[in-house]
């Protein structure tokens, strides 16, 4: 080899990690670019942040975020969805076992403002009241009985996923279910004649609410 030759090999490998390191240098300079670009468009974000039932639903759900970097605030998210859920429950009691009672109706107030309807927390449980259930023995009628049963059988998230894929639950249904089952210690339902039962839950984002 000769001695021309033996120079340019020496320069090139001179020249090599200089080229690299502004192959680098423009690579960064360009992430930056792109990161500021998105923190100032109003439809696309670095960071987001989820805390809301229905922000919730939409990543149950599988659904797009406008950001990269997704969080939960889970106790937002859980007082959302008791806003929401309250009103659905007494709604659905007032229409099933108050004649189609309006959800603003005065007697619908009243009976949940004396918890004997309704939704509330405490500490951790999801409390759920319906005194209104009809029980009658003598015609083997016990819906306080179907009640839990139902509850039972929707707060295994097992079932919950299969149903879902095999088209059994809506996407409403999924999830309400999923909520209660990961923001929830037990669930307490409340029947008539001071019966109740507790449902303990997986609880799964219980660090949480500490």
């Amino acid at each position: 080899m000769s001695y021309a030759s033996d120079q340019k090999r020496i320069l090139y490998k001179k020249k090599k990690p200089a080229k690299s390191l502004r192959s680098w240098a423009i690579a960064i300079v360009l992430t930056t670019l792109g990161f500021i670009i998105l923190q100032h468009n109003p439809l696309y974000h670095l960071f987001y942040k989820i805390k809301t039932y229905e922000g919730w639903s939409r990543q149950l759900l599988g659904g797009d975020h406008p950001g990269f970097v997704i969080s939960f605030n889970h106790q937002a998210i859980r007082a959302d969805f008791m806003s929401y859920y309250s009103n659905l429950m007494v709604a659905a009691i007032a229409e099933r076992w108050l004649d189609k009672a309006n959800r603003d109706d005065e007697v619908v107030k009243e009976l949940e403002r004396l918890k004997m309807i309704g939704t509330w927390v405490e500490d951790n449980d999801i409390c759920i009241a319906n005194e209104l259930l009809l029980e009658e023995s003598e015609l083997g009628l016990d819906e306080f009985s179907d009640w839990k049963a139902l509850f039972l059988q929707r707060t295994n998230s097992k079932w919950l996923i299969d149903a879902h894929v095999n088209r059994e639950i809506s996407d409403q249904e999924y999830c309400i279910w999923m909520t209660i089952v990961g923001h929830f210690q037990s669930v307490v339902l409340k029947g008539p004649d001071q019966r109740s039962t507790r449902i303990p839950l997986e609880f799964t984002f219980k660090k949480e609410f500490r």
